[in-house]
């Protein structure tokens, strides 16, 4: 088999970081011997700094992000709701009072401007995270 230079440059970061296979560092290192250029190169691989790190601190986690923030997005989806079901609610509310029926849609409309209003952020903010969530079928 014959092995050409652009194979040997494939594997050189593997080598220089000392993560190459003992058949591979073999083929590198004979490979390196006859090639003062790539010698050359491997030199300057080598003393390349590495990413500094803390060692206390554990690398960052997707699966651990994405868990917290579909969480609060079912949070939030939940508050949403409530806030919906709530003001729409108080936008219906009739009740007894002083000897004669009152209903907030006909007796208070600065009040039920206020809560269609809430109640209507609530519903575009449920239905949106719904929407959002619906990929991950939660």
């Amino acid at each position: 088999m014959n092995v050409t230079r652009s194979v040997i440059v494939d594997l050189l970061p593997l080598y220089a970081a000392g993560e190459a296979s003992p058949d591979s560092r073999a083929l590198v290192e004979n490979f390196l011997a006859k090639d003062e250029e790539l010698q050359q190169l491997v030199k300057k691989l080598s003393n390349l700094p590495l990413p500094a790190t803390s060692g206390n601190e554990p690398m960052p986690n997707l699966e651990a992000k994405s868990m917290q923030r579909t969480r609060q997005m079912l949070h939030l989806r939940t508050v949403f709701l409530a806030m919906a079901i709530l003001f729409t609610g108080l936008t219906f509310l009739f009740g007894y009072t002083d000897g004669r029926f009152f209903l907030t849609l006909r007796d208070f409309p600065e009040a039920v401007a206020i809560f269609s209003g809430l109640a209507a952020i609530g519903w575009i903010g449920y239905f949106d995270l719904r929407r959002r969530l619906g990929s991950t079928e939660l």
